[in-house]
């Protein structure tokens, strides 16, 4: 009985295939815990890791394949046949892998830049063969903060939506911080304070913004006028509006409109003839109808 299970012509096939997967998965685990141990910077970590992942894979394709042609010399044949009849049944799939393959060699999204797909907005930690993963920032927490949840976005959506990227090349975007001042308020200088609280704040930056400009308009039709902040004014029923425009870090949209209403708050507070407006009702009575009233 042992004699005859050693002469199946399919026994050693089975037996290199299930060695070769062994070794292979021994060799990869191996390299991971080595990289995990000696790089620290993350994402190059992860890079490397999904590196080794996808060649372990690739070479357990190619030893299976000289494995099993060996011995079965129409296997090309039979694999095309199937081949064709998964890209029918599992289209989608397909449209996955490809879409993978298309965002490794365009790169329209990496790990840890913040992206915005379908109206789903996050972080990407991982980009996987069939999915890519998210940390959701945004839906019902506000100015881009992470609700800390993991989103699966299947890959096959780059053929089919737009792709929003807010870090790629320009790490900044822009941001709005609308205040409204009553009619009686000094407006102008409510207005100077606002646009020197939102400069303080840009400070730091503007030398960075002003070398990536420099650097994108090399490769792309990119052109900025202007980099600082601007406050536009603007006639409200309640008061005036002075909105303030700046350039902010894409990450950090929440920290730089907190620092700048805290300056803005704590500059309005010294000035008597400035005061926030909100919606009020106002009564006016002439002379006339006063005296009718009191007769």
């Amino acid at each position: 009985m042992k004699a005859e299970l050693f002469s199946q012509p399919y026994f050693y096939n089975i037996l290199y295939s299930f060695l070769s997967l062994i070794v292979l998965y021994g060799i990869a685990s191996f390299m991971r815990r080595l990289i995990n141990k000696h790089v620290q910077d993350l994402k190059r970590r992860h890079r490397i890791r999904k590196g080794i992942f996808y060649g372990a894979i690739v070479l357990l394709c190619l030893t299976f394949l000289k494995i099993w042609t060996t011995s079965l010399p129409s296997f090309i044949t039979i694999f095309s046949f199937i081949g064709a009849g998964l890209v029918v049944a599992l289209h989608e799939v397909v449209l996955c892998f490809a879409g993978w393959f298309l965002i490794n060699v365009k790169r329209p999204y990496e790990v840890g830049e913040r992206i915005e797909v379908q109206s789903i907005k996050g972080d990407v930690i991982d980009i996987g063969v069939f999915h890519t993963l998210l940390i959701e920032v945004g839906n019902w927490v506000h100015a881009d903060q992470s609700t800390g949840r993991i989103v699966s976005i299947p890959n096959s959506v780059i053929f089919r939506n737009a792709v929003y990227n807010y870090t790629k090349e320009f790490p900044f975007i822009w941001s709005e911080i609308p205040i409204l001042v009553t009619f009686e308020s000094d407006w102008q200088k409510a207005r100077d304070i606002i646009l020197e609280a939102a400069q303080e704040n840009t400070e730091e930056i503007q030398a960075s913004m002003n070398s990536l400009i420099k650097s994108m308009s090399y490769r792309y039709v990119v052109h900025y006028d202007k980099l600082t902040p601007v406050v536009y004014t603007k006639i409200e029923d309640y008061g005036v509006l002075l909105t303030v425009r700046y350039l902010t870090d894409a990450k950090k949209r929440r920290t730089s409109a907190d620092a700048i209403s805290q300056k803005v708050l704590t500059a309005f507070k010294q000035m008597p003839n400035i005061d926030f407006a909100y919606p009020t009702t106002r009564f006016y009575q002439t002379s006339e109808e006063r005296r009718k009233f009191f007769k």
